[in-house]
């Protein structure tokens, strides 16, 4: 699932058949791992906080910075379209925030 939010020509209206699958009423949250330059980050859309959160092993956020919030406007937009009359959740009023966290190798 998280390559489609990755494309370049990326169709939020085709895209919305993975989340309509769900009942959005009783999400609290929704994991997106990626991959960049050999590691893992994660995209946690945290509905409950109402924020996203990258979750980064690697001090420099920047690194991650643009593929994370491109991912999460594409999220956004998908958002929109399965869920549009969705009140008790404003999608693009949602906050970033980018952190760095431990890795290893196990």
């Amino acid at each position: 699932m998280e390559k489609i939010f990755q494309i370049s020509n990326f169709d939020a209206s085709k895209a919305t058949k993975l989340l309509t699958e769900y009942n959005v009423d009783k999400m609290d949250l929704v994991f997106l791992p990626l991959h960049h330059d050999q590691f893992w980050y994660l995209i946690v859309a945290n509905f409950r906080h109402r924020r996203f959160e990258v979750l980064c092993p690697n001090l420099e956020l920047d690194s991650v910075r643009s593929t994370a919030e491109k991912v999460i406007f594409n999220f956004k937009m998908t958002f929109k379209y399965a869920y549009p009359r969705s009140t008790a959740l404003s999608i693009f009023e949602m906050t970033t925030t980018f952190r760095s966290v431990t890795w290893s190798k196990n």
